[in-house]
């Protein structure tokens, strides 16, 4: 898998990111996080397909399709946040979105940016996810469910991921009282597509900024210091 960012306005270094393994566009590329513990961490990274819009407002406008470019499964907290500096390089992940409450993940997290910025080294940010408040997520599987739904399919996962699997637990569970840390890969995931849902891709949008000016963006615990 190789993916760039081709500029097609130097002014405003408005783009797309191209992957030449599918050939696919995308004109966003994020990721979701959920953090290990009594089950493995999860990182899913899901690009969004360039798609031409009507107006706002205007009839036929609807949401861009969403593919899963890459997946992760770790153990322990380290090992997670260095897999997702390594996709954030490779896949061009502009956005990383989780469940951020300041924890032991969290405190972590910012103890490893404190020593980053000494060492002059690649750092880790960690948005709030769309309603992710509390630890419950049932927002997110549904937002998940609808855009995997026969009459609205919009989000497309790869042949040997590991989540199809992890989706069919919920069969028959208790979604409504459904937890991240029960079932972080579904967490990981929704966090990444509800971030594509409800904030919509608009031109010169932050989020679709290439990966090297993201490399400024707010840190929730930038203040962190001795």
């Amino acid at each position: 898998m190789s993916i760039k960012y081709k500029v097609i306005n130097p002014l405003t270094k408005e783009g797309y990111y191209y992957d030449d393994t599918t050939d696919k566009m995308f004109q966003r590329i994020i990721a979701g996080v959920s953090w290990p513990g009594e089950r493995p961490g999860f990182i899913a990274v899901i690009g969004e397909e360039v798609a031409e819009q009507p107006p706002y407002g205007e009839h036929g406008r609807k949401q861009p399709d969403v593919y899963l470019i890459a997946e992760c499964e770790e153990e322990s907290t380290g090992e997670l946040i260095k897999r997702c500096l390594e996709l954030k390089q490779k896949c061009k992940v502009s956005t990383f979105y989780g469940y951020s409450k300041y924890d032991q993940n969290m405190h972590f997290l910012a103890l490893l940016n404190k020593r980053g910025r000494e060492e002059n080294r690649k750092q880790l940010s960690i948005q709030t996810a769309p309603f992710s408040d509390d630890d419950f997520i049932s927002y997110h599987i549904n937002v998940l469910l609808e855009r995997l739904s026969v009459n609205n399919k919009s989000l497309h996962l790869t042949e040997n991921s590991k989540l199809p699997g992890y989706l069919q637990e919920l069969q028959g569970g208790d979604v409504h009282n459904a937890k991240a840390k029960d079932f972080p890969a579904v967490a990981a995931l929704g966090f990444a597509v509800s971030a594509l849902t409800v904030y919509e891709y608009k031109q010169n949008n932050p989020m679709a900024l290439n990966n090297d000016e993201q490399n400024n963006i707010y840190d929730p615990f930038d203040n962190i210091r001795d």
